[in-house]
């Protein structure tokens, strides 16, 4: 009886090996898709005309010569972010649909793939309201986290404006039919923000606002507060020396991630079960690139050069943001972004 429990447990053994083998086998054999997600894009500025889909090539340029380095996949998401609203379901057009296609096209676990996504200000909001509203938990998806650079995911008090002029000299041209969803109203209450379904949005936020109408944009549009030791690469307002930081497009209550439209001058983070538990300042599973799970950035060079370590901050415009979110998924640890 010894002689055949012994056989047993070697065979169990034996067994078990072997699954850990194959587990092993599939887990390298997993293929890791990069996906890159614009943000708000005038179609009429490109000749053809932006196609949608998910493509192996930036059609609109949006990225510039930013591509990230890596052994995975790089594709974009073309959608229409111009006469849709980022949530909208429309068939072949809207964020919803493409977000959605993407995901279950090339993220799919089922058939081995696993993805990583870099969005790009109101990108990132079309991204988010997948993860809010889909059956991702469920369904085998595999997202391994989210980059988001600049996120206009709270909305933009320039869009709350209207006022052309200005937002025109921003490059924020308010007569594109998607404004009306990039108001920090609608931006806010079209999903439920807290429900990020375990995924990880780490952003940056960028302090940076180069125009020639600074003080006039920042000061007058976006919040303000005053502080005895103010974010120093934030703009002192001079009338009433109050403190704004904006990144010239989108202020830091949007692309921190935190959980009203108010004045803040740092970033945080809320990760249920680690010790970032700003519950009262930030949505759910949404945090700073990067302090958690082991790894701490910066990781590229221009990424040192940039980063405010005593606010979480980072020291880019709107659209520099896009190059340091490639920079740093590319320098980062491959066993973080592959």
């Amino acid at each position: 009886m010894r002689t055949k429990m012994t056989k047993l447990l070697l065979a169990m053994a034996g067994c078990l090996m072997l699954a850990g083998a194959l587990t092993s086998t599939l887990a390298q054999a997993q293929t890791v898709n990069i996906l890159m997600i614009h943000g708000r894009t005038d179609p009429s500025k490109t000749n053809p005309v932006e196609q949608y889909g998910v493509f192996s090539t930036d059609q609109m340029n949006d990225w510039g010569s930013s591509v990230p380095v890596t052994g995975g996949h790089v594709y974009y998401v073309q959608w229409d972010a111009w006469n849709r609203n980022f949530d909208s379901t429309a068939s072949g057009y809207g964020g919803w649909y493409w977000m959605n296609y993407a995901a279950n096209n090339y993220c799919n676990g089922k058939n081995g793939q696993a993805c990583y996504i870099i969005c790009h200000s109101i990108g990132c909001a079309a991204f988010e309201n997948y993860l809010a509203k889909s059956s991702y938990s469920t369904d085998g998806i595999v997202i391994k986290w989210v980059l988001a650079a600049e996120s206009a995911a709270g909305g933009s008090e320039l869009a709350d404006s209207a006022v052309a002029l200005i937002g025109q000299s921003l490059g924020f041209n308010t007569n594109a039919p998607i404004d009306a969803s990039i108001t920090t109203s609608y931006a806010r209450g079209a999903y439920n923000h807290n429900n990020m379904q375990g995924v990880i949005v780490r952003g940056t936020g960028g302090t940076s606002n180069d125009t020639a109408t600074e003080v006039l944009t920042t000061c007058a549009y976006f919040p303000e507060q005053f502080t005895l030791n103010p974010n120093a690469d934030c703009t002192t307002c001079p009338v009433d020396l109050e403190t704004s930081c904006d990144d010239s497009t989108v202020a830091l209550h949007s692309t921190c991630g935190h959980n009203r439209v108010a004045a803040f001058e740092n970033c945080n983070g809320y990760l249920p079960g680690t010790s970032q538990n700003d519950s009262a300042g930030t949505y759910e599973y949404h945090t700073y690139w990067i302090n958690d799970s082991g790894y701490k950035g910066p990781f590229s060079t221009a990424g040192k050069g940039y980063w405010n370590s005593s606010e979480f901050t980072w020291r880019v415009d709107h659209s520099l943001g896009k190059t340091l979110a490639t920079d740093e998924y590319s320098a980062a640890p491959a066993a973080l972004a592959p």
